[in-house]
C-alpha cells in the first residue's frame, strides 16, 4: 500500500506504507507579547516553529522545552495543547518517509536571549532562531503545513 508524503520542498511523493518511520514530535508556539519565537528551514528559507522529535521516556511538554531551549536557547513553560496532527513526510535530503505525529502547544517564555544557532549540525533543519513580530507574518511564510497551524494563533 502506498502514501502520499509531502517531501521539505512542498512536493508530493508516493511511497510504500511499510518504509514509513514513525515519529513522535512536539513544537511549541512561544509568544513574547507581539513577536512570536521561530526557526528558519534551512532547506527551504520557510518559518517553522521549535521543536523536534521525542526521545524515549519523554513526555510531549518535557520534549517541547529541551527542543526549544536546545534550538533557541529560551526556556518557556508549557502551556495548553493547541493541536496534535498526523502527517506523512518525505526527507529529501536522507530519503526516509515519516509517519508524523506531532503536538503543538502555547508556550510562555521564562527567558528571551536567543542563541546565535541552536543548531550548528548541518544535518538539522532549523537554524536561525528569531523573534518575529506577528503582525508581519502570513501562513504562506511557513513551512509546509505550519502555516495552518499558525492560523490558530
Amino acid at each position: 500500500m502506498m502514501v502520499v508524503a509531502t517531501t521539505l520542498l512542498g512536493w508530493r511523493k508516493l511511497v510504500p506504507m511499510d518504509t514509513l518511520i514513525p515519529r513522535r514530535s512536539a513544537y511549541g508556539l512561544v509568544i513574547d507579547g507581539d513577536r512570536l519565537l521561530l526557526v528558519n528551514t534551512r532547506s527551504t528559507g520557510k518559518w517553522s516553529f521549535p521543536g523536534g522529535r521525542c526521545e524515549a521516556g519523554e513526555t510531549d511538554a518535557e520534549t517541547a522545552i529541551r527542543e526549544i531551549r536546545e534550538e533557541t536557547g529560551v526556556v518557556v513553560a508549557v502551556g495548553d495543547l493547541l493541536v496534535e496532527v498526523e502527517n506523512y513526510w518525505y526527507d529529501d535530503t536522507t530519503g526516509e518517509a515519516y509517519q508524523q505525529r506531532g503536538v503543538f502547544f502555547r508556550c510562555r517564555p521564562l527567558t528571551t536571549t536567543l542563541v546565535e544557532d541552536g543548531n550548528p549540525d548541518e544535518q538539522d533543519e532549523a537554524e536561525r532562531p528569531t523573534w518575529v513580530p506577528l503582525a508581519q507574518l502570513v501562513p504562506d511564510d511557513f513551512q509546509g503545513f505550519w502555516g495552518e497551524i499558525f492560523r490558530l494563533l
